[in-house]
């Protein structure tokens, strides 16, 4: 059985619930997940494109293609905003 690569997900995690905080207060909402304003001044589409998850393999992780398109969605709404 082969296992397929993975990303860690407390990383994946932390991106995307400081994504989602810098697109809530770009569209005048309240942070959900709890982060200021100042922990999201580098949050932007250049900053999520770039982003490098440590690979886990199998189960440990999250599909890398899942988190990939979901981020991919997250870059063409920050470049818009």
């Amino acid at each position: 059985q082969s296992r397929k690569p993975s990303y860690d997900k407390k990383q994946v995690d932390n991106v995307v619930n400081k994504t989602l905080d810098k697109i809530s207060i770009l569209l005048g909402y309240k942070p959900t997940w709890g982060n200021s304003s100042s922990d999201l001044d580098g949050i932007d589409a250049m900053f999520v494109s770039n982003v490098l998850f440590t690979q886990r393999s199998g189960k440990h992780g999250y599909d890398e293609r899942q988190v990939d398109y979901y981020l991919n969605a997250c870059i063409r709404l920050l470049s818009r905003l």
